[in-house]
């Protein structure tokens, strides 16, 4: 059987989000690796799970200065010496350039096409990613400043996306094109697991070099294999052109967003406390679960990358099978489409926020720990099924620009989320439980609010607003 061109864009999709991941999340364990780790410091937690003491043995100033003493055996990648505010304003740049940008990327991308947005961005990302290196030596305000410049261009990856898949996916195959968003989790995987290796086998900065090549390899598919949309590709078949031009209205471009009525709207509402929601507890993944296996359960980068990879693997592998459950349910449901996604609602907002919140129990059992997290990302592999598909059922006129929007405000959580986690694990080197328990109570309660927004709020009836005749601001 023949394979449509469309499940190749599908892929390049997948490897869109896969490879904006990697260049997001590989600072959660790169700084670690270009730390120095003080000697003696032991949190409460054993390499084998057994508490070992009731409290940390090493404070740490939050207002500390950097230092960069190279040791004789590091030879050019030495270490540094990062304070927790340091450490918290690091991880959230990223977050600092996304929200700046993601409003603009719905724009950029409904006028001038995702094509030149993806591919552009992520040229200037992969050269950002490698500069974050000398960065380093210079200051770490120079490294903040880096990361910053690549979440601004990241933050135009996922409305652009948005774009594709509303001109290449027939409406009973969105679920699988949506659920292709999920190769956000494998660039996760891989970079935790990968990032970690090469940091502990090399050095901190092969890390950042792994990456930007790694990158660069997908920009050249992208190139040859990535169009805006069939019409505009040398490579589909006229018989898929043909079956396509049946099932998707044509692409309409330069419109303008009608704002005032997007932002009187209580679905898009509904959907945007939601996403926030989500994307604060995926967030807490990203950026605490690392810190949070290396600091508190003692266990070294190597380990702790890997078992940081096993939620988000999880989830995009149950993202796949929810998105193609949700296509059998759109394409056999007796029910309205919105009663079937409120109910998934229970998997992608509910269920995650329960387990996240049980990790309060944990003590020192590192497998109990990653079940848990393993269970709740799993479970919120069920997004795909609710608020990351809606913006196609409000307007997809307009999704680009719900996206953006949405993401501009759930963005925030990617400098909310460790400027929390500082602020609750305070100036100790080493947090014990009792604080730790604070971080992942709160994802968790985020994490269900958002779900009883979007049962009690949300929809997927099509807006009047997203016909082009009232497409004014």
């Amino acid at each position: 059987m023949k394979i449509p061109y469309r499940f190749w864009i599908a892929v390049m999709i997948f490897m869109t989000t896969f490879t904006n991941y990697m260049m997001r999340s590989n600072m959660s364990v790169s700084i670690f690796a270009m730390q120095y780790k003080k000697e003696g410091a032991q949190g409460q937690c054993s390499e084998d799970g057994q508490v070992t003491t009731a409290a940390p043995t090493t404070t740490m100033d939050p207002n500390a200065t950097t230092t960069t003493t190279e040791k004789p055996d590091e030879g050019l990648f030495h270490k540094f010496t990062y304070s927790q505010m340091e450490q918290a304003q690091i991880l959230a740049g990223y977050g600092y350039g996304y929200v700046a940008t993601c409003l603009l990327g719905g724009f950029l991308a409904e006028y001038y096409g995702p094509w030149k947005v993806i591919f552009f961005s992520t040229l200037a990302s992969i050269v950002l990613t490698v500069v974050c290196v000398p960065a380093a030596y210079l200051h770490w305000t120079a490294l903040l400043v880096a990361r910053i410049l690549i979440g601004a261009l990241g933050g135009l990856i996922y409305p652009a996306v948005q774009i594709l898949i509303n001109n290449w996916a027939p409406k009973n195959e969105k679920g699988k094109f949506v659920s292709a968003t999920l190769g956000n989790n494998l660039g996760t995987v891989v970079t935790f697991a990968s990032v970690g290796a090469i940091s502990q086998a090399i050095n901190w900065a092969w890390g950042f070099f792994f990456v930007g090549a790694f990158v660069t390899c997908y920009l050249i598919l992208i190139f040859f294999l990535l169009s805006d949309s069939p019409t505009k590709s040398k490579l589909v078949s006229s018989e898929e052109k043909e079956y396509l031009a049946t099932m998707i209205p044509p692409p309409k471009t330069k419109l303008v967003a009608p704002y005032l009525k997007i932002f009187t709207s209580l679905p898009f509402y509904a959907l945007l406390f939601s996403q926030f929601c989500n994307l604060y507890g995926l967030f807490v993944n990203i950026v605490s679960v690392p810190k949070f296996f290396r600091d508190y359960l003692n266990q070294d980068i190597r380990r702790s990358g890997f078992l940081s990879a096993l939620p988000p693997l999880t989830r995009m592998f149950a993202g796949l099978g929810f998105g193609a459950v949700g296509d059998y349910i759109e394409k056999h449901r007796e029910n309205s489409s919105t009663a079937v996604r409120k109910s998934f609602c229970i998997f992608s907002h509910i269920l995650p926020g329960i387990t996240l919140i049980c990790i309060m129990f944990v003590e020192c059992n590192w497998i109990f720990a990653t079940g848990l997290l393993v269970l709740s990302q799993g479970f919120n592999g069920g997004a795909v099924c609710t608020i990351l598909r809606n913006s196609q059922d409000l307007a997809p006129n307009f999704s680009g620009t719900l996206y953006g929007i949405i993401s501009f405000t759930g963005g925030t959580t990617q400098f909310i989320v460790p400027l929390v986690m500082g602020a609750v694990l305070g100036t100790e080197a080493y947090p014990g439980l009792d604080k730790w328990r604070w971080v992942f109570l709160i994802g968790g309660g985020v994490y269900i609010i958002g779900g009883i927004i979007f049962m009690a709020f949300g929809t997927t009836k099509e807006q009047a607003w997203n016909e082009p005749k009232q497409a004014t601001a």
